[in-house]
């Protein structure tokens, strides 16, 4: 259910999930552009919420 929601949230979701271990690639990522870096706030959230 939680996979689901992540697939409509962003289809990025697994790349992410993988650079999760390493903070300053997901930071990396997040700076790309400001939508890309509001995106990414909100997937942040998603995976602090995982663990």
């Amino acid at each position: 259910m939680d996979d689901q929601a992540k697939s409509d949230c962003h289809p990025m979701k697994e790349e992410l999930r993988i650079h999760h271990s390493e903070p300053h690639v997901l930071s990396t990522w997040h700076t790309v552009d400001a939508d890309d870096r509001m995106l990414g706030l909100q997937i942040d959230r998603r995976v602090l919420r995982e663990k």
